[in-house]
């Protein structure tokens, strides 16, 4: 099970590691667009944004389907909630981190005004 997720969070990482397919992804936070309107305002060919839209669907972060000739892709953004709980569990470290180097410059501003 632990290497089934391990492997979807590779996939959803991969799928976002790409600028186009994040502009994608946020293009269908509102609604489903069909692929020619997804396409739009890339000078990217029509296989490249397949490849990019078969990335996304092999993360399972979109969804697509046919309705009469029209191919209509749906965000599915369940996946990201893996990659939330992951990220979550690094919150503590950098929060420590992040507090202690606050402290160690608040020092330095003190001391510089002494």
């Amino acid at each position: 099970m632990a290497k089934l997720m391990e492997k979807q969070l590779d996939n959803v990482f991969f799928a976002l590691s790409h600028p186009t397919r994040r502009q994608m992804l946020d293009r269908l936070i509102d609604s489903d667009l069909s692929v020619t309107d997804i396409s739009r305002g890339y000078k990217s060919a029509g296989p490249t944004i397949s490849k990019h839209l078969r990335v996304m669907e092999n993360a399972g972060l979109i969804q697509r389907t046919k309705r009469g000739r029209v191919n209509w892709v749906q965000l599915k953004p369940e996946p990201l909630k893996g990659v939330g709980d992951w990220m979550s569990h690094y919150k503590k470290f950098w929060d420590i981190q992040l507090n202690s180097l606050d402290s160690y410059l608040n020092k330095l501003s003190r001391k510089k005004r002494k």
